[in-house]
């Protein structure tokens, strides 16, 4: 129902059936979503129903918002959830991704994949996963790694001699 009233073509058996589909494609795929927490009509049922998503397609990484009205919009004139409510669910979001990132950090452990090196040292796998190889590498290479365990934010990584 919020997926219809904001205007979004796909439902949630979409979102469901493509996820299966790369999956069954590239099992190794990881995927990220923007989610809002409090769009106006929101009942707890349905942000229940979000939850349920992001374990159901094992969505990795979120970005979650807290709905704000925008002036003259469609949804400013629609019955609004309270800010509290609004909070409550943006923080059992963002709690949920923290687990969600986890288990998918936890599920890399041992992986022999490559990474990219940036300025500061860190580097992203293919998976996009914030890495800390255990030596100061050139911004810009590609390095292989074995991912041997994580912090809160990255994955940590010793460098595999070629």
């Amino acid at each position: 129902m919020i997926l219809k009233r904001m205007k979004r073509r796909h439902l949630r058996e979409d979102v469901i059936a493509f996820c299966d589909r790369l999956r069954k494609l590239r099992p190794e795929v990881v995927f990220g979503c923007d989610i809002i927490a409090g769009f106006p009509t929101e009942t707890e049922d349905m942000f229940q129903n979000s939850l349920d998503l992001i374990e159901t397609c094992n969505i990795s990484f979120l970005h979650v918002f807290p709905y704000s009205p925008r002036p003259d919009t469609p949804a400013a004139r629609m019955p609004q959830v309270e800010k509290q409510i609004i909070k409550e669910r943006a923080k059992k979001l963002r709690d949920l991704g923290v687990q969600q990132i986890k288990k998918l950090y936890s599920a890399l452990q041992n992986l022999e994949t490559e990474i990219l090196i940036e300025k500061d040292h860190t580097g992203h796998t293919l998976h996009f996963c914030p890495t800390i190889p255990d030596q100061k590498l050139a911004p810009g290479t590609v390095v292989p790694v074995r991912i041997t365990g994580y912090t809160n934010t990255h994955l940590t990584a010793e460098v595999i001699s070629t």
